[in-house]
């Protein structure tokens, strides 16, 4: 991002946005597109577009996790620009960001004159229902007659919600969410393969392996870690009082029925410091950066103010279809949790709230035994490269096309409309990053936990053949050991005078026999 000294102006031309266009060699624009580069469209890169091949047949390219589709030439739709447009809607699928933008464009007379052409077609009825669904205005056109319906977004390719019929356009609206706020996610092969490994089913065989008070115990430790690891992702740490209050909320999680903005304040109120408790969603302009004010750098710019109500309104109305049409949960919990930090509805504390947006639709849907939590954000932490660019699989590109000012006193103005880009981003990449960490939340976090307490509570029973010791030494001379490599230190030995240099041998090798002092 191009900001003098830090701050300044960052007003992107449209020729400049254009540069979001990379046409493969030995090909030219064709569906989307063809829509970008005719209108100079300010969207965000579409994950997949088509071109057509002038010469040679039909190949992929994948370039940093995006794909460009080259058609063979007897795949030409038309010169005309709506030929295009139905080739996006029947090749690529519907892209709402760029439909919106488009739509607010187009000449509504010539795409009247089009529809009234084919007025059964269903790749016009599609461009009909959107028109009017994304600009709220009604084209000069009857409404249709004893049509059979067809679904507005492929089922086999994206996710998709329980259906709202349109009687006018004879169309089946099955978005995930609502024209204030629908993300996509495509039905992409790591997908298919994540819900085909059913991870809710795998960690309730490894927790029925267990007995009660073993999973209890771990479920304890495991919320602590969840908490903990959460405020480290911000390179903060929670004061005992606020990081209980976490704890509190996130075993809540699933049974909070009904999100809403008063619930969400208070959720805030609970993960931030007194001073920067907001009473609403903000009223200020937001950005995220580093360094100080006057030499700073913007890593994300946030939705303007006017627009966080609406957005947020239809976040919950896109978690309350999500969840009504049964969308797999794993997938739900990635568009609600990032969803929610890309609104950035308040102040502070949004990345905290995320992570807990992202337990609330796991527990909420049963996908998470009960009880239980998985510490995501351990993973997070651990994976923080990994974590860091699913975040700017959206925010990087995002920086592009936002116009706005950044003046020495921090104050941060944004210039014209950009809701589009927050309301329909495509939330495939970082669906597929959640259930990789779920996946090691399951198989790693949770199991280890697990059988550490097993071979905690064998030693535990071991050495008090030994000597008995109160628990709480017991488990402090347990903990000295297993972060010396299996041998108590010499500068910790004064720790426990009263036990001999032979029971500190003795209970040594009784940790290191139950695996607990190998690193």
């Amino acid at each position: 991002m191009d900001i003098s000294d830090g701050y300044g102006a960052n007003l992107k031309t449209m020729e400049e946005v254009g540069q979001i266009l990379t046409i493969p060699p030995r090909s030219q624009v064709l569906g989307y597109s063809r829509l970008i580069e005719a209108e100079a469209l300010a969207v965000l890169p579409p994950r997949s577009l088509a071109f057509l091949a002038t010469q040679g047949g039909r190949r992929e390219i994948e370039t940093e996790g995006r794909r460009s589709t080259i058609y063979p030439a007897q795949y030409d739709p038309g010169a005309s620009i709506f030929d295009h447009l139905e080739f996006a809607l029947k090749h690529e699928g519907v892209n709402l960001a760029v439909l919106a933008a488009f739509f607010s464009k187009v000449d509504r007379a010539a795409l009247t004159a089009y529809i009234r052409s084919r007025p059964t077609g269903q790749y016009a009825r599609r461009a009909w229902f959107l028109f009017e669904w994304l600009m709220e205005q009604r084209l000069d056109l009857d409404d249709l007659k004893s049509v059979p319906y067809v679904p507005l977004v492929d089922p086999e390719r994206f996710f998709t919600g329980l259906p709202n019929r349109s009687s006018r356009h004879a169309i089946d609206e099955n978005f995930l969410g609502t024209r204030q706020f629908s993300p996509t996610v495509e039905k992409t092969d790591a997908l298919r393969r994540s819900q085909s490994e059913r991870l809710d089913e795998e960690a309730r065989r490894l927790v029925a392996g267990y007995d009660e008070d073993t999973v209890k115990r771990a479920v304890n430790f495991l919320y602590t870690k969840e908490t903990r690891s959460t405020w480290e992702l911000e390179g903060e740490k929670p004061n005992p009082q606020r990081g209980e209050r976490f704890i509190l909320a996130l075993r809540h999680a699933a049974g909070l029925d009904q999100l809403s903005e008063a619930e969400f304040v208070k959720l805030q109120n609970i993960v931030v410091d007194t001073p920067y408790a907001d009473r609403g969603y903000r009223n200020s302009q937001n950005y995220v950066g580093s360094g100080y004010v006057g030499r700073g750098v913007v890593e994300f710019v946030c939705p303007k103010p006017e627009d966080v109500g609406s957005m947020m309104s239809g976040l919950i109305a896109c978690i309350d279809r999500m969840r009504a049409s049964a969308i797999d949960p794993v997938v739900a919990a990635a568009i609600a949790g990032f969803g929610f930090v890309f609104v950035h509805p308040f102040r502070d504390g949004n990345g905290r709230l995320h992570r807990w947006l992202i337990h609330h639709v796991l527990a909420r849907s049963g996908f998470t035994p009960p009880g239980m939590i998985f510490p995501v954000s351990a993973v997070m932490l651990a994976r923080r490269a990994e974590y860091d660019e699913a975040l700017e699989r959206f925010s990087r590109p995002l920086g592009a096309l936002i116009d706005y000012e950044l003046g020495n006193d921090g104050a941060l103005t944004v210039h014209g409309e950009s809701a589009r880009h927050y309301r329909y981003f495509d939330c495939t990449a970082m669906a597929e990053a959640l259930y990789r960490w779920t996946a090691e939340t399951v198989r790693k976090e949770l199991k280890t936990e697990l059988d550490f307490l097993v071979r905690f509570r064998a030693a535990r029973a071991e050495m008090d053949e030994v000597v008995d010791m109160p628990d709480k030494e017991a488990s402090l001379f347990i903990k000295l050991v297993v972060e010396n490599a299996g041998r108590l230190s010499k500068a910790k030995r004064g720790r426990f005078p009263e036990l001999s240099d032979d029971h500190i041998v003795r209970l040594e090798e009784i940790v290191r026999r139950n695996g607990l002092g190998e690193g």
